[in-house]
């Protein structure tokens, strides 16, 4: 079986479609199957995974060539975009899924939002995964790139966290954390707020950082798995801006997870299973003291068993089931 793997060409990276690509496409390499994004190919099944690709939809299915879309797998992007329509799917995406064979979504939650929706359209619950093979591959040099880039030694402690210009709010809150705990350094990843004449609390915020909070911006992919290896902890202030893929890329190495309460990742990031969850600033900074005291509860037993949920060996078997029945479906047609 050959499949289609499209993800058309974009004025600036998306890096949540670019990381639903590299899943998807280690599944299709896991399976044997045989892959192409190129869409003058010949090919059996085609796998889409945004409504930006619309026209190339369109003229897969004036071929009659089974179509797969896993355009919902952003799942805090969708549940935004649903809420500001009223609880209704955006009509870009409706229009998108009214036109492949089948829906593949992250989780139970978004697939009540299609049967709210009367979507018709068939649709698979199939959860995001990840492989061990992504940190295995990574030589010694890889592994301890980030060190070298910060300037740290092994035995240096180091927490890290993500930001967003849009919420400057966020990073004060990292900067407060981080003057409690001097001894301890944080590492921000993600487009850096800019320095603004009209905008004053950016400029003031900005310049009373304290000196072991390090705004990074946005890095290389391999750098910042280098980074999640050897901190002490991943900070989750805001989950507006983080990704599952993230997430998951922080249990695999065994960074412990230190997250308010989440709304939007409530199946993922588990209390006392997969993360440690707050609800105050108060309790983050006293999670962030036992990082720093080395007495934070080690999750790492249970963190890997729900791995062995999501591991992509095991979800890929269930994509090749849907590639399979998207086939015998178009067969069935035919006759």
């Amino acid at each position: 079986m050959k499949i289609l793997l499209y993800l058309g060409p974009r004025k600036k990276p998306d890096v949540v479609e670019e990381r639903i690509y590299r899943n998807l496409r280690l599944m299709i390499e896991i399976l044997g199957f045989e892959y192409t994004n190129n869409s003058e190919d010949i090919f059996d099944v085609a796998h889409f995974i945004s409504v930006n690709d619309i026209d190339v939809i369109n003229k897969v299915r004036e071929l009659q060539i089974p179509i797969v879309f896993s355009g919902l797998n952003d799942t805090k992007t969708i549940k935004v975009q649903v809420a500001k329509e009223g609880n209704k799917l955006p009509g870009s995406l409706k229009t998108a899924i009214s036109k492949v064979n089948m829906v593949i979504v992250p989780s139970d939650e978004i697939e009540k939002i299609l049967i709210e929706n009367k979507v018709e359209t068939p649709s698979k619950v199939l959860s995001p995964g990840i492989s061990y093979k992504l940190f295995d591959k990574m030589t010694e040099l890889e592994k301890t790139s980030f060190l070298k880039y910060a300037g740290l030694q092994e035995s240096d402690r180091f927490c890290v966290g993500m930001i967003s210009p849009k919420y400057i709010e966020d990073l004060e809150n990292y900067s407060l954390i981080a003057s409690k705990f001097p001894r301890l350094q944080f590492y921000l990843f993600g487009e850096k707020p800019k320095r603004s004449f009209f905008k004053r609390k950016i400029n003031k915020v900005l310049d009373s950082l304290p000196s072991n909070l390090h705004l990074k911006g946005n890095v290389d992919e391999d750098l910042f798995k280098s980074a999640l290896v050897y901190s002490q902890a991943f900070l989750i202030l805001s989950e507006r801006y983080v990704s599952v893929e993230t997430i998951l890329e922080a249990m695999i190495t065994n960074c412990q997870i230190i997250t308010f309460k989440s709304k939007i990742y409530n199946e993922i990031l588990i209390d006392n299973v997969t993360s440690i969850n707050v609800e105050t600033m108060e309790e983050m900074v006293e999670k962030v003291a036992n990082i720093n005291d080395n007495s934070i509860v080690d999750l790492k037993n249970t963190v890997n068993d729900f791995l062995e949920k999501h591991l992509l060996d095991n979800i890929a078997l269930k994509l090749k089931e849907i590639y399979e029945n998207v086939v015998i479906e178009k067969e069935k047609i035919e006759k």
